[in-house]
């Protein structure tokens, strides 16, 4: 599909929060990451869309590498310290991952993952065409 056929047929746009935006049209989703070539999935091709929400195991897991460390810093400053970067840099990793979209396709081996900036809006532009061909599978 040429960039302005597709830019004219587009029924929604979304920001990605990594730069670039994604795309929805009557017969594909199109994913335009910042300095890279648009990506086309058409949706007879799509087996599922995953959208995983905050990962609350590994926050609550992250908090609890903080919480230790600050419970060791008395004992040992270094080793404390180490579980408080850990932690931190744990949960910051974690938050950025929120809200995930996955899309798995027919014959593919990796996954088409996506950061959206509004995700409930996706899934709003998404419902008509997958519902029947592939099926949401919602783990947030």
């Amino acid at each position: 599909m040429q960039p302005s056929k597709l830019t004219a047929d587009l029924e929604y746009r979304g920001q990605l929060r990594d730069g670039g935006w994604v795309g929805v049209t009557p017969e594909s989703l199109a994913v335009v990451h910042r300095n890279e070539d648009p990506v086309y999935v058409e949706f007879e091709q799509v087996e599922t869309i995953r959208v995983e929400g905050l990962d609350w195991f590994l926050v609550i897991m992250s908090l609890a590498l903080v919480g230790f460390g600050l419970f060791s810093i008395p004992r040992n400053l270094l080793a404390g310290l180490g579980f408080c970067v850990a932690g931190g840099v744990s949960l910051y990793i974690t938050y950025g991952r929120r809200d995930r979209v996955r899309i798995s396709g027919e014959g593919e081996s990796d996954d088409l993952t996506i950061y959206p900036e509004d995700v409930e809006a996706l899934k709003a532009a998404l419902d008509p065409y997958v519902e029947g061909s592939a099926g949401w599978n919602r783990t947030s």
